[in-house]
Formats: C-alpha cells, structure tokens, sequence
C-alpha cells in the first residue's frame, strides 16, 4: 500500500522562546512526525523565523506574505497559499485558521489542531481580531477536513458549535504531552536560574496573564485566606497576555504576590515540587497544561470546579471551588493550608506520544479515511 507521509507543516509556534501550550504542543506534534519518518516541510511566514534545533534539517517553504496578510486572502478571498513545485498529502494547522494550501498534486487534507474553542463561546476574553480570525477559521472547516482535539471536553464544545457541519468520525482526541522535566537542565539565563535564593513557603498558579485565568479573583480571594496572613506567597507563573492592565496593577500592590515570567522547565519542576499547593483558578481550560504537569510530580491541587478539570484531574486529591465566588476559593485556600497530609504523585492516565504515533500510522497507512 501507498505511503503517505508528506505534510507541510505550520510552524509559526515553534521560534516561541517563552513556554506557551501551543507552542509545546507544536514542538511536541512536530517530534513526531520527525520521530515517524515523515517528509516534512516547515511553512515560515516571512514574519516567523523557526529556531527549534530539531527543524533545521528540515526542507523549508518560504512564503513572502505576512501571516496577517495570508489569513486575511483566505478570510476574504479564498485564496490558498500556492506551492506548484511540492507534493504533499496533509496539511497540518497548529491552530484554528481558514488557511489552505495549494500544492502540485492538490491532494492534501488538512489536519487542525483545535485546542478550545474560547474566542467564540468567551469573546470578551479576545480581541476582536482574534474573534474574527478564529470564526473564519472555523467556517472554512469542510468534511475533507481532519479534526484533533486534546479532550472529550473540546470535542463535545467542538461539535456543539458546527451543528452538524461535520462528522463525530473526523474528530480525533489526542491529549497535550506532558513536558518531562526530569530531563531538562538549568538555562541559566531565566529569572530563577539567575537568582539562586529559594522561594520560601508558597501557594502556586501557572498560565499566562489574561483574563480566563481569573486571576483577579484569585489576588482578592488570596489577600482574605489564612495563607496570606500566615506569611505564605502566592508565585503566578506566566507571561504578560491580553486585557492585563488592571490585572498587573494589583499584582505589583499584594507584598505576598511573586510574579514570575519566562521560568525554565528546570526551574518550574522545582517549583512544582517545592509548592505547598498548586491552584488553578481558571474560569475554562481546553486542557490545562500545568494541571498535568503539576500531579504527575505529586502537587497538592486547589482547582475551579469547571468540565475540563473533572476531566483530567486525579479527584481524591483536589480542593475543589466555585472560580466565581470568592468566599468559595477563599475557604479552599484555607481548607489547602490546614491539609496536614501530601498528595500522591501519580502520572496522568493518557499518553500522547502512543495516541499520536498510532494517528500517524493510520495516515500513512492510508487506514484513515476522515
């Protein structure tokens, strides 16, 4: 049988310096394909410049149109991106976005990862560019189309929204990795590496600063708990996002409020593993990241009561509150200090690199017909 294993791949996310979970996820999907033996062509907008060692010997498809400027000819126009000199069988998206791509053989699907579906069903978390992107990204979505989520949760919003403008069999799940942590070595160059003094007794959020973390609530839920007054800090990891003023304001005037970015996986493993509770105050997730990282080294978790949480979460281990209510998150801060007893570390139940070695398999194969 006929293999297929030629995509052109799009790799806007891997030159991202700063952890991100779409460009972990894009890291991670590319180590596959290189990993499963595939002919891989990097798509680098002329406004994108991939450092990721593993892409270099890879062949290249430069483009002289700036990423803006391609979504907006297929937003408006329809118009792929032309390669007449390349084959390709698949297209792969790392996220949603109405851009297709045009090649000599003209046989290609497109795979789409979609990891929430938030600038849709939550429009006041995004500005209103990334609304309209995302909208056209989703009505350019045909049943040709192949369709990865990284939770039950996504899939089910997924369907939901395109009200049976696609099939159940063109979605496939396969879960973010977990980063191993082990692994990695110090940077020397992030703000923790640089400045060896431990971080004494703290509480811990991870996830950059924007609005669906909720982190307006967690700093008044925070001044009011007994942690605070206890002398504990409140660490939040994460880069500076979108609608963050407000939100950096009262970060600089909480004194027990330590806020960290671009931290090495190194020094967020020790992190993770030195916090007396993780806490996850985020009002939706598609997957949550450092929920998974944070149990598989055994972090007790102080997490929202939302869908993807119950999802993923290991339960005898959680303190559970309403995201929305302070007095709730408050009394699990508490609840969370007043625990004597450590949680279990225990590894999440799913493993990505099988999921997404076996979906490969299956597209070279020919076996998948969605």
């Amino acid at each position: 049988m006929k293999s297929n294993r030629s995509v052109i791949f799009d790799s806007r996310f891997l030159d991202k310096k700063a952890q991100s979970g779409i460009g972990r996820d894009s890291k991670a999907f590319l180590h596959q394909f290189v990993k499963n033996e595939w002919l891989i062509n990097l798509l680098r907008y002329k406004d994108i410049s991939p450092e990721w060692s593993d892409a270099k010997p890879l062949p290249s498809t430069q483009i002289e149109e700036s990423l803006t400027r391609a979504t907006a000819e297929a937003m408006f126009f329809g118009k792929p991106l032309k390669f007449p000199n390349l084959e390709a069988n698949y297209f792969y998206l790392s996220q949603v976005s109405p851009i297709k791509v045009k090649t000599k053989n003209s046989s290609h699907k497109r795979i789409i990862r979609i990891h929430d579906l938030f600038p849709v069903t939550n429009p006041d978390w995004f500005t209103r560019r990334a609304q309209l992107h995302f909208r056209a990204g989703l009505n350019s979505i045909s049943t040709d189309d192949i369709l990865i989520t990284n939770s039950k949760t996504t899939t089910k919003s997924l369907l939901h929204e395109m009200k049976g403008r696609i099939s159940s069999e063109q979605v496939k799940e396969i879960s973010c990795p977990n980063t191993d942590f082990e692994a990695s070595a110090p940077c020397n160059i992030c703000e923790l590496c640089i400045c060896s003094q431990p971080i004494d007794e703290f509480f811990m959020a991870v996830g950059t600063v924007e609005p669906r973390k909720n982190y307006l609530n967690l700093l008044a839920a925070w001044e009011k708990s007994e942690p605070n007054n206890s002398g504990f800090k409140l660490v939040i990891v994460g880069n500076s996002g979108w609608h963050d003023k407000r939100l950096k304001r009262h970060l600089e005037a909480q004194k027990n409020v330590l806020h960290l970015r671009g931290i090495c996986d190194y020094q967020l493993h020790g992190l993770y593993k030195s916090t007396f509770a993780f806490v996850s105050p985020s009002l939706n997730e598609g997957f949550n990241i450092p929920l998974h990282e944070a149990q598989s080294v055994g972090s007790r978790l102080v997490l929202s009561d939302i869908e993807i949480h119950h999802e993923f979460a290991i339960h005898d281990t959680v303190t559970w509150f309403d995201p929305l209510n302070g007095i709730s998150m408050t009394s699990a801060l508490n609840d969370a200090m007043n625990c004597t007893t450590k949680n279990p570390g225990r590894a999440t139940s799913h493993n990505f690199e099988d999921q997404l070695k076996q979906f490969l398999l299956e597209l070279s194969d020919g076996q998948n017909d969605l």
